[in-house]
């Protein structure tokens, strides 16, 4: 179990995909890990069937009172078809085989006014462009080049998925990643221009998210013309 905490910064991916969850609604949360986002949108009176195909992850989390189904997303066709009214899909994507599959999958499961929110690392970002201009490629035990990722994803990329999976994108927005940046140096502290990088890294997500989104926040919506599962 690699990932077991909720991130509060509200310039990260937590945050975000969590504000993009009214209460009341009927959420089918994919890849819960330990829960600790399925806790949060609990308390804020959202209807969550949350399910995570790591039984050390949901034993973890049953520890911890959190209710979290062992099972994949094929396993709730015949009781859950269209009936969520959004699927919170965060940081699984990139760890899909066959993603298609498993979007068109999601896009059954939501009713048809349903909504997909999903978080997926940029492998695009500045840091790993700079990493593979070095000639480097380097597995790591977590972030962007995660040894656990059999697929990586840019803007296009991920739109492309998207739209050959029955969705369409709707809002898109981008985390910083700040904490995967490099240490700052003891100088730009001691006169205070570290204090500048989080809004200036913010504005440029915003402005090139491309380049600068570490992570795309995105919702999409079920498009009109879905192809059917294959």
């Amino acid at each position: 179990m690699k990932y077991t905490m909720l991130s509060p910064d509200p310039d990260e991916a937590h945050a975000k995909v969590i504000a993009l969850v009214p209460g009341g609604a009927h959420v089918l949360e994919v890849g819960a890990a330990t829960g600790y986002i399925t806790e949060r949108l609990r308390a804020h009176g959202a209807s969550v069937v949350a399910i995570e195909p790591e039984l050390a992850a949901v034993e973890a989390a049953a520890a911890r009172g959190v209710e979290i189904r062992h099972c994949y997303v094929d396993d709730l066709l015949d009781d859950h078809r269209g009936t969520f009214d959004y699927a919170l899909v965060a940081d699984v994507v990139e760890h899909v085989n066959n993603p298609q599959h498993f979007l068109r999958t999601i896009a059954e499961l939501l009713k048809p006014s349903g909504k997909l929110i999903l978080s997926v690392p940029n492998i695009a970002h500045w840091t790993a462009r700079l990493s593979v201009a070095r000639g480097r490629f380097n597995y790591t035990e977590r972030g962007i080049f995660d040894d656990t990722h059999v697929r990586f994803y840019t803007a296009t990329t991920l739109e492309a998925l998207l739209d050959t999976s029955g969705f369409r994108v709707v809002l898109k927005d981008a985390a910083l990643g700040l904490f995967d940046y490099p240490r700052v140096p003891l100088l730009m502290r001691r006169i205070g221009l570290h204090k500048l990088i989080r809004p200036a890294a913010r504005r440029l997500a915003k402005v090139r998210p491309a380049l600068f989104g570490y992570q795309f926040i995105w919702l999409a919506e079920r498009s009109d013309q879905a192809p059917g599962r294959g």
